[in-house]
């Protein structure tokens, strides 16, 4: 069986700056970086330190995403607004909503 220590070589951290190159949210972030190493094609043989190499020129200018300064909310915060806004548009959609949310 391998250890984390046997895998540590193969792994490549991706953190937020990618956001600003792939796009979308954090969630699917890992899958579209590793989309995009891998979509341009390569020369030669597929390894860790190739794409190693290629991630590192990918973000070398990349910058981190501007942080948003939200206020922290617990459930109960979060199920009175879902609760407001229902009773306002029960036909919103969930991403109106969370942009509503976002944007207090």
């Amino acid at each position: 069986m391998l250890a984390d220590t046997d895998l540590a070589p193969n792994l490549i951290p991706v953190d937020e700056r990618c956001q600003t190159i792939v796009g979308g949210s954090m969630l699917g972030l890992n899958a579209r970086v590793a989309h995009h190493l891998l979509a341009d094609g390569h020369d030669g043989p597929l390894t860790a330190p190739r794409l190693r190499e290629r991630f590192d020129s990918m973000v070398s200018d990349a910058e981190k995403p501007p942080k948003h300064n939200r206020e922290r909310m617990d459930d109960e915060d979060v199920l009175r607004f879902l609760r407001a806004a229902v009773r306002q548009d029960p036909k919103a959609g969930w991403t109106a909503r969370l942009r509503a949310l976002r944007g207090r």
